[in-house]
């Protein structure tokens, strides 16, 4: 079983009544349970994410004498916030 979500596109009759749900690989809508996992799953990964940069950070700290200016760590509160790399 493939762990990407199924995606669906709804198709509308003329009076925008909902006709019909056909699975499509561009589809704009998934099910609330895939939805759900993929929730989870984000949060997960940014918890592991955030454990590596703290520990890069005690890492770097050692290092090079008591900074915290790792730029991996920047780069990965950058992307955290949306604002990529």
């Amino acid at each position: 079983m493939s762990n990407e979500p199924k995606r669906y596109d709804f198709f509308y009759n003329h009076n925008f009544a909902c006709v019909d749900k056909v699975e499509s690989p561009q589809g704009d809508y998934v099910h609330y349970d895939d939805y759900a996992r993929l929730k989870a799953e984000i949060e997960r990964l940014t918890k592991a994410g955030d454990a590596m940069a703290r520990f890069i950070n005690r890492e770097t700290w050692w290092k090079i004498g008591g900074r915290n200016d790792s730029p991996n760590v920047s780069k990965w509160n950058a992307a955290k916030e949306g604002r990529g790399l």
